[in-house]
């Protein structure tokens, strides 16, 4: 059982540093502060393309469980996935009269696409 175990982590450790990947990380949720509530949002493809599922939950500032969601969306990218996770999160939070949930997701491409998102079609934009 030893043997297995150092022979796993040194096949691990060879193979992230060959690839330039970076180990798991552990991170803890963290309450948002009184009166917010939090949205946690993910999505993920099998492939890319490939089957898409998103999915979601809500709590509020003492972490208990608001509601939670989840969905299959069919082929698409990976990307996808995520902004379609952040758009049913959104709706489900609007649906409970939440406005300005705080939203974590751990996809910064989604958060990239959102910040430098042309915007000026839309009918509620300031533009």
């Amino acid at each position: 059982m030893h043997w297995i175990r150092s022979y796993t982590r040194e096949l691990t450790s060879a193979f992230m540093e060959s690839s330039g990947l970076k180990p798991a990380q552990l991170v803890a949720w963290e309450r948002p502060l009184s009166l917010f509530f939090k949205l946690n949002i993910d999505g993920s493809s099998k492939g890319n393309p490939g089957n898409l599922g998103a999915g979601g939950l809500i709590r509020d500032n003492s972490g208990n469980w608001v509601l939670g969601f989840t969905c299959f969306i069919g082929v698409c990218f990976s990307i996808q996935a995520k902004l379609w996770g952040l758009r049913e999160g959104l709706k489900l939070a609007l649906n409970m009269h939440i406005e300005n949930p705080l939203v974590e997701t751990d996809s910064q491409l989604s958060i990239h696409s959102i910040r430098n998102a042309h915007t000026s079609f839309h009918p509620r934009s300031p533009h």
